[in-house]
């Protein structure tokens, strides 16, 4: 995130870890990094031993001040045109929101633990939204789109919180 092309970047990494010293170490690291991309950043901390990914991502949205908004995993990865791309598609339309085609790697360690790729593929995309399509095969990941709140007016950009991974 910090070598992106759009510099008005804002990241908030929210955070469920309940050990010891996991909310400084994340913000060592933003810092760190921060050097590089000049962004903002927070760290916002909701400990649980539980999986509450959806709650974190409403903490993540609720928070942010940006009129651009969008989510990242901690094991996903954009290339530094990403959010650059998204939001010059959504101003040249009338459009609230961009979705871009994803690539799915699959990696694996070897014996010395050194990650590497075994697969990846490009993500299909339909020409045009599929309602059905989403609600069977979920095809927009959460790190494909961008959302200009400034279009989408009253509505919020939420997630169910009962989501999980499974």
């Amino acid at each position: 995130l910090a070598t992106q092309n759009y510099r008005a970047l804002e990241i908030l990494v929210v955070t469920q870890s309940v050990e010891k010293g996991a909310v400084k170490a994340l913000e060592e690291v933003l810092e760190r990094h921060q050097r590089v991309g000049g962004y903002a950043a927070r760290v916002l901390h909701v400990p649980s031993k539980v999986d509450i990914r959806a709650r974190l991502v409403n903490v993540g949205l609720e928070a942010a001040r940006g009129q651009y908004i969008a989510v990242l995993d901690d094991d996903d990865v954009v290339y530094p045109h990403h959010y650059s791309r998204m939001i010059d598609a959504i101003r040249a339309t009338e459009h609230a929101w961009a979705v871009s085609p994803i690539r799915r790697s699959y990696n694996t360690r070897d014996g010395h633990g050194q990650l590497y790729c075994i697969s990846r593929n490009l993500m299909p995309m339909a020409g045009e939204f599929d309602w059905a399509k989403l609600v069977h095969d979920n095809y927009i990941t959460c790190h494909a789109w961008v959302v200009d709140r400034a279009r989408i007016g009253k509505h919020q950009v939420r997630f169910e919180e009962q989501l999980t991974k499974s």
